[in-house]
């Protein structure tokens, strides 16, 4: 099974860079991130609606597959086995009322429908604050660069957002 899924993930890599192609032909800056020493496993979330008040879970980050088992996310996070059990949020955000764009995540949001894309670039650092380890730690941090980029992809069309986004949420969360 983890052979057909890194078969599914090298494919849809292969149409993200035809899609960066295209789009480089278009005058839209593009930037990639190739995690070929990892299994990554590239799903689309779709658009959503947030009404007032509504808030959005988080996840912490988990670097084995499936990252994330959550329909209400995405249909391609709902479990695809019975053995695969939902995830528990470590917590909640709040979400601006009104419509996200859908986009591509892999460990890290990728590209959104607007054209925003972004790339990640790992190297080491001493942490400020360790990551929280369920909804009830308030002691940790909540927010890690996935969810800090898919949030950025829901709600940003342009990089400057996507900056000032990820980094008011960091600061706040």
């Amino acid at each position: 099974a983890l052979e057909i899924e890194y078969a599914k993930t090298m494919i849809i890599a292969l149409q993200l860079r035809l899609i960066a192609l295209r789009r480089k032909m278009d005058g839209v800056a593009i930037i990639l991130d190739a995690s070929v020493d990892e299994v990554v496993s590239v799903r689309y979330v779709p658009p959503k609606t947030y009404g007032a008040g509504e808030k959005r879970a988080v996840y912490k980050q988990v670097d084995d597959y499936p990252r994330i088992v959550d329909a209400s996310r995405a249909p391609s996070y709902a479990p695809t086995s019975p053995d695969q059990k939902p995830s528990i949020p470590i917590g909640y955000i709040d979400m601006p009322e009104g419509t996200t764009y859908g986009y591509w995540d892999a460990a890290y949001g990728v590209m959104n429908e607007a054209g925003l894309s972004m790339g990640e670039s790992s190297c080491s650092g001493r942490l400020a604050a360790e990551p929280r380890e369920d909804e009830s730690d308030t002691s940790g941090a909540l927010l890690w660069i996935g969810e800090l980029s898919d949030i950025a992809m829901e709600r940003c069309a342009t990089a400057r957002c996507a900056i000032e986004t990820m980094g008011g949420l960091a600061e706040k969360y």
